[in-house]
């Protein structure tokens, strides 16, 4: 392998019903592989994925504590911790997710992901302005990912403004959300 400056941009989990048979599908094959090697730290991160995208959250949990387990001794990969933020916000554990978040950010401090994750656990805890401060700094970075690293563009394309639009109006600011001051 080597790296290159090509993207790709993969569609094929967009049509509704398709994207539900998909998951199932990948799930039992990711389950028939840790059959054979039941502490693949790759095969965990796989399965974990696929129950949050399926909003399984607790089976998710539960893989990625195996994870934890297996992979003591090494430090938790940004994906790894931004499917454990996603899936401890889906089972409302809001502080857990913070709390999952925040040392995320710690040892990746410009992860698109987690910094996107942990604004929107602001927002949804109430912390209006702390919110909008992880926001607008996130704006201001550049994102960094890892060598082979999957990326989410849509939030440094939209969801980023998104979001700070909706803080914004939140905190009764509908002005700077409509004329485009949430940028």
């Amino acid at each position: 392998m080597r790296q290159t400056d090509i993207a790709l941009v993969h569609t094929g989990y967009m049509q509704g019903e398709r994207v539900a048979d998909k998951l199932e599908r990948n799930l039992r094959l990711i389950d028939l592989d840790l059959e054979s090697r039941p502490f693949d730290g790759h095969l965990l991160c796989s399965r974990a994925a696929a129950l949050v995208d399926m909003e399984r959250a607790a089976e998710a949990l539960v893989t990625i504590g195996f994870w934890e387990t297996a992979y003591a001794a090494y430090k938790v990969p940004a994906s790894l911790r931004a499917l454990k933020v996603r899936a401890l916000g889906m089972e409302e554990d809001l502080a857990g997710a913070l709390a999952c978040a925040r040392p995320g950010l710690k040892d990746f401090p410009g992860d698109s992901k987690l910094a996107f994750l942990e604004a929107r656990i602001l927002a949804a805890l109430g912390e209006m302005n702390a919110a909008e401060q992880c926001l607008r700094a996130q704006l201001m970075l550049s994102e960094e990912h890892g060598q082979y690293a999957v990326v989410d563009r849509t939030i440094g394309a939209f969801r980023l403004r998104h979001l700070l639009a909706e803080v914004l109006l939140m905190q009764g600011r509908a002005h700077e959300a409509v004329c485009g001051r949430a940028a």
